[in-house]
């Protein structure tokens, strides 16, 4: 099946809500004063904190009011969100890794580094679309001698993925105030799935390894639930690939584990947003 770019390889259902945006103040009152549709109650910091990532089914005309109520500009990130609310640890290990790597590279050649690392994720996350999307075959998809080692990493999880629902699709809650681009919702091994890709020059063994990947992933699940009347997901998987071209590693997230992270990233959306006030 062809894709326009304008799709962007969003596959079989369709996204509900309009790109959306607020000011960061904005989004902390959209987040606490939308209502629950029971006569104007409004969400609290508790409730949000204990809102479900499964939630029981809406009505459309509960749906269109929600829609009406969140018609903005702007809503802010998952990643910008995280990024805000990272542990004290988390930002001294990331800090000191920077300034290691700085004081050997140098500072131009560091930021070199970045900037390549960069574009080949961009390179490897369009060559998997164009697979998932059923545009090219895996010996069809060409992509530069740097991102090979990445291509030939992650072959061996695209081969066990079927029934594919989002490829690179946006994903938003309107009663928590946030939005994100999901990477993949799809079968692995015949089981349902948000899947995240993340490079690393570094062997992982284990989900703790994966930082605040998770997280992330929790809280793509709990927007696509939220857009989602029939169809639930209740897995998750970070896929480590490798740019020594090791074979990836993929880390599945049972429902139990994607709760646990799902509450986690509640508790930092809070935070985030009542430091805003």
């Amino acid at each position: 099946m062809k894709l326009t770019k304008l799709c962007r390889f969003l596959l079989h259902r369709p996204i509900l809500f309009n790109s959306i945006a607020q000011t960061s103040a904005a989004c902390c009152s959209t987040m606490t004063s939308l209502s629950h549709g029971d006569g104007g109650k409004f969400l609290t910091k508790d409730e949000v904190k204990r809102f479900p990532l499964f939630h029981q089914k809406r009505s459309e005309e509960e749906m269109t009011q929600e829609r009406k109520k969140i018609d903005c500009d702007r809503l802010l990130g998952v990643t910008t969100i995280l990024s805000r609310t990272k542990s004290i640890q988390d930002q001294l290990i990331l800090g000191r890794w920077k300034k290691k790597m700085i004081r050997e590279m140098g500072e131009e050649q560091f930021e070199l580094m970045q900037k390549e690392t960069l574009a080949q994720g961009k390179e490897l996350h369009e060559a998997i679309g164009w697979y998932l999307a059923g545009d090219k075959n895996l010996d069809e998809i060409r992509v530069s001698s740097k991102t090979v080692p990445l291509w030939k990493s992650v072959q061996h999880i695209l081969k066990d993925m079927s029934n594919v629902h989002v490829v690179e699709g946006e994903v938003t809650h309107g009663l928590l105030g946030y939005r994100g681009y999901v990477d993949c919702v799809a079968e692995y091994k015949g089981e349902l799935y948000v899947i995240d890709w993340k490079t690393s020059k570094k062997i992982r063994k284990s989900l703790d390894e994966c930082f605040d990947d998770p997280t992330q992933i929790s809280a793509y699940a709990g927007a696509y639930n939220h857009m989602q009347d029939n169809i639930k997901v209740s897995k998750g998987m970070v896929v480590k690939i490798y740019h020594n071209g090791r074979p990836a590693t993929a880390f599945p997230m049972n429902t139990f584990t994607l709760e646990y992270h799902w509450n986690k990233w509640l508790a930092r959306l809070t935070d985030h947003y009542y430091k805003e006030i």
